[in-house]
């Protein structure tokens, strides 16, 4: 897993993403740490089933972001319904970080002006 960093893309956009949809306010240099269950959607009180499919739409969300305001593909062999769930799996985690999504979205996303970009 690679370190909470503002020169990796996949970090910087996650961040951004989140921010714009109002999910976290905090500035770039202390989101790495911030839980999933911190992010505005997170309701405890929310059954599993529930925050499941909170988890989904939030996915969903980041992912329309990602393709179609910063033009991202996706990793060679990497489908949008494996990447829609990785970031389920992680929106689902109460206990997984910032961090750790922006690196599951580093693995399955290519942005602009990552190295290897033609």
């Amino acid at each position: 897993m690679s370190t909470w960093s503002k020169n990796n893309a996949a970090h910087t956009q996650t961040w951004f993403t989140l921010k714009v949809l109002d999910q976290s306010g905090r500035v770039f240099s202390r989101s790495g740490s911030i839980k999933v269950k911190q992010f505005a959607f997170w309701n405890p009180t929310a059954s599993k089933r529930v925050r499941s499919v909170q988890a989904r739409a939030l996915a969903i969300q980041i992912d329309n972001v990602f393709r179609m305001v910063f033009l991202a593909e996706f990793e060679s062999g990497v489908t949008r319904t494996a990447a829609i769930n990785a970031m389920k799996k992680i929106l689902s985690d109460g206990e997984k970080t910032m961090s750790d999504l922006g690196c599951k979205n580093d693995e399955n996303y290519k942005f602009l002006g990552e190295p290897g970009d033609a």
